[in-house]
């Protein structure tokens, strides 16, 4: 959900940096995707209540799924020859901040754990659990890879306003229809509702194809 409205955050930023030509029909597509998404990840009654630590989160994880489209788009306008490169050298700085973070998140981990006096087990991992952790690793490098490939590309060949909410809505959507085939989630009313809703909005946000200049 957060994720996929924090093209709000970028066609805003674009439209005031960048100038980009904002027409009525694509605001109306906007809005309409943003109800779609809060009703095809439409609330579960769990009881579970949010602390303000979860909302501070959510809102740095708004503001920096935003954020990629933005330096995306600089990158382009800046440097579009050595897309590669960059994708490389992000890549690698991901992985040292990655690093930097799991060896933190271990000693906040351990200082707790000493704290309440709780000895900590270590178990050697089986070999069919590091095939496991392999293959997902390398399924989702790849699929990153694509997904960032396409989304740098993209961002500097096509306005924000039209990209943004297609590109973000469309993976709500696939990630909405997998949920049902894949996993077998039920297809609730307010969900079924905001697919509909979806496929409307992902049609006014590219001025109906082209078709309406208002």
């Amino acid at each position: 959900l957060i994720g996929g409205s924090s093209f709000i955050f970028t066609t805003i930023f674009n439209s005031i940096y960048f100038k980009d030509d904002v027409k009525g029909i694509q605001i109306i597509g906007m809005v309409v995707m943003v109800i779609a998404v809060l009703l095809v990840n439409f609330p579960q009654k769990t009881g579970e209540k949010t602390t303000l630590k979860w909302k501070i989160l959510c809102a740095i994880f708004f503001v920096f799924a935003g954020l990629v489209g933005i330096i995306f788009r600089f990158h382009q306008m800046a440097d579009k020859a050595h897309t590669n490169e960059m994708m490389i050298m992000a890549s690698a700085f991901a992985t040292i901040m990655l690093l930097i973070m799991y060896g933190v998140s271990k000693i906040i981990e351990k200082a707790k754990n000493s704290k309440l006096e709780i000895i900590e087990k270590k178990e050697k991992p089986s070999a069919k659990t590091v095939w496991i952790i392999v293959a997902f690793a390398v399924a989702s490098g790849i699929v990153s890879c694509v997904y960032n490939r396409c989304n740098i590309f993209l961002s500097g060949a096509m306005p924000t306003i039209l990209f943004s909410p297609i590109f973000n809505g469309a993976l709500i959507l696939v990630s909405f229809i997998a949920g049902l085939v894949l996993f077998k989630e039920k297809a609730t009313v307010p969900k079924i509702i905001g697919f509909v809703l979806g496929i409307i909005a992902i049609i006014c946000s590219s001025g109906v194809f082209g078709l309406v200049n208002f």
